[in-house]
């Protein structure tokens, strides 16, 4: 309880924290805040690990600091966010079936994209193939489906068509 009082007498020099430097506690302001802040952090993870059920240890534990003022200002703006982020727990196997499932996804929309890719150019070719059959001028048959000259004379030769 000594260790906690003393931290607690602490928290004025984080609550001073923005006030001018002159004001700043002996050996700097930002190390103390650092000092005093991982010296909270420790009271509430000690408090996390008293045995009890994860999710009812964190609560308390909050409730506790809370209570006691130490970084009761932080955990009433960010409870379930430091809640969530204690209550985690990581799990690899887990996490490479989500890595799995996500490379998959990932795949079948390549895939996808490509597929369409294709399956438009095949219909563009097929267009301008439709419109050199019907002796239509090279340059609106390029015009309308965006092909190079080259590649309409390559659908041409391809398929027996002189222009």
């Amino acid at each position: 309880m000594d260790e906690e009082r003393r931290y607690r007498n602490g928290r004025n020099e984080v609550r001073n924290a923005h006030t001018p430097a002159t004001n700043a506690p002996e050996g700097g302001s930002f190390v103390s805040i650092i000092n005093i802040t991982l010296r909270c952090y420790s009271i509430f993870v000690q408090k996390v690990r008293a045995g009890l059920e994860l999710k009812t240890a964190i609560r308390q534990a909050i409730t506790y600091c809370e209570t006691h003022d130490i970084l009761a200002d932080y955990f009433q703006k960010n409870e379930s966010e430091v809640f969530d982020m204690v209550n985690f727990k990581w799990d690899q196997k887990r996490a490479l079936e989500i890595a799995k499932e996500d490379g998959f996804a990932d795949g079948i929309a390549v895939g996808e994209a490509r597929g369409e890719a294709r399956g438009e150019r095949k219909a563009t070719m097929k267009i301008a193939l439709s419109l050199l059959k019907k002796d239509l001028p090279v340059g609106v048959i390029t015009d309308s489906t965006n092909l190079s000259l080259e590649e309409i004379r390559k659908i041409a030769k391809d398929n027996g068509l002189t222009f």
